[in-house]
């Protein structure tokens, strides 16, 4: 199959490449090991071999010792700018977190209310309501204080 490509689809094409490695790749160093990731690399490499096609040479250049493409210095500049995909991603990020906070202690608080083996013998639409209702209350209190008052208790008791 045969896709034409404009420039600008081209360099975004080049930042859909960044974002769905950082989203493989981010927090792992073992992703050869993993063959679904392996495919995004192997197709991230094809494209990367375009890039002097379409004058995209100064983002991504070959590394002759990896025997690989690799973005340039300057790929990384212009993914950091104020319209770059880092800011999506740290936008992503943020709002992931607080959500996986809240959602989190509102499960475990559930647990230490009904014990583990009554929450998940819960008709399952009980259970996300129930989880709901406290992550909206965390998320609230979140929104409105941030962690100023959290407080983990690092006792060994």
């Amino acid at each position: 199959m045969k896709i034409d490509l404009t420039k600008a689809e081209f360099k975004k094409l080049l930042e859909v490449c960044f974002l769905s490695d950082w989203i493989l790749s981010a927090y792992r160093t073992d992703h050869e090991d993993f063959p679904f990731i392996l495919s995004f690399k192997q197709l991230e490499q094809k494209v990367f071999s375009q890039t002097e096609k379409f004058e995209f040479g100064d983002l991504v250049e070959w590394d002759s010792q990896g025997k690989e493409y690799t973005t340039t210095e300057q790929h990384e500049e212009l993914m950091d700018g104020d319209e770059g995909a880092i800011a999506y991603v740290k936008e992503f990020e943020n709002a992931l977190f607080w959500d996986e906070l809240s959602q989190r202690l509102a499960r475990r608080d559930i647990v230490e209310q009904v014990g583990e083996d009554t929450y998940l013998n819960m008709d399952p639409f009980e259970r996300f309501r129930f989880v709901e209702e406290l992550t909206g209350k965390y998320a609230h209190e979140f929104l409105e204080n941030g962690l100023k008052n959290l407080r983990i208790s690092l006792d060994d008791n």
